[in-house]
């Protein structure tokens, strides 16, 4: 099979690149297929939303913006285009998805901008220090405990850090918000991020921002042998990046 053959190549690749053991990568012989799920969940997982459509998109035509780090937050991003640049000419972005679930892969969008001068929160102070403010959405694909309902989502980290105008080093960072800016979970599903924990650190000319957080989501409907209003957990997970002042990037 085409798609567990590259599975099989991104692992090699993965593991090649950052000298980890044959054990941090799920081998492709463990790509979920249909029939392990149940029947109403089939139609479902046989499609794509344009959520995970525009993500895919862009990382291939712009991916300067786009990072993609492995289960132990290795950055593979390259060795991802790379592999799978053939299944995002030929559309297949389902072919892709199944890789980043069973590869536990997290796809994330820088949103940083420059703030203009005029606006006070990047103007100079007295002391010489300016402050500019980041983002970053981190796009999320799992399956619930229960093994019923696979969902997907998208949370964003929103922060703020200042630096001297002069030498661009760090002098504060602000632990981050954390926001669950998109859930496609349906109408019978209430998504909700609990456990929340973040932080902030800093060192020279970069500041890095840290989540931490369990996505649940509340059945409104029985499902089978689940009750209405039974509580979905769907995983914990860590969110993070790191940011550098404007003139530095660009």
């Amino acid at each position: 099979m085409k798609i567990k053959k590259l599975a099989t190549t991104f692992a090699a690749l993965v593991i090649s690149a950052s000298s980890l053991s044959a054990n941090s990568v799920l081998a492709a012989e463990s790509i979920p297929e249909n029939n392990q799920f149940e029947n109403h969940v089939n139609d479902e997982n046989n499609q794509v939303s344009k959520l995970f459509v525009d993500f895919i998109d862009e990382a291939f035509n712009e991916a300067d913006t786009i990072s993609v780090t492995n289960i132990d937050g290795n950055d593979v991003t390259s060795t991802f285009t790379n592999v799978f640049s053939d299944l995002h000419a030929n559309g297949d972005y389902k072919g892709i998805q199944e890789i980043i679930i069973d590869q536990h892969l997290s796809l994330a969008k820088q949103q940083n901008t420059l703030i203009p001068e005029t606006n006070k929160s990047n103007l100079k102070t007295p002391n010489g220090v300016r402050s500019e403010t980041t983002s970053k959405a981190f796009y999320r694909i799992a399956t619930e405990s229960k093994g019923k309902f696979r969902k997907e989502w998208v949370v964003t980290l929103r922060s703020n850090f200042s630096y001297d105008d002069r030498t661009y080093r760090i002098t504060n960072a602000s632990s981050p918000t954390i926001t669950l800016t998109t859930a496609h979970f349906g109408a019978s599903f209430t998504p909700a991020l609990e456990d929340i924990s973040t932080s902030s650190s800093f060192l020279g000319q970069t500041a890095t921002f840290n989540a931490s957080y369990r996505m649940r989501a509340v059945l409104g409907i029985s499902a089978g042998d689940l009750p209405l209003g039974f509580n979905l957990n769907f995983g914990n997970f860590t969110e993070t990046f790191s940011a550098m002042p404007s003139a530095l990037q660009y």
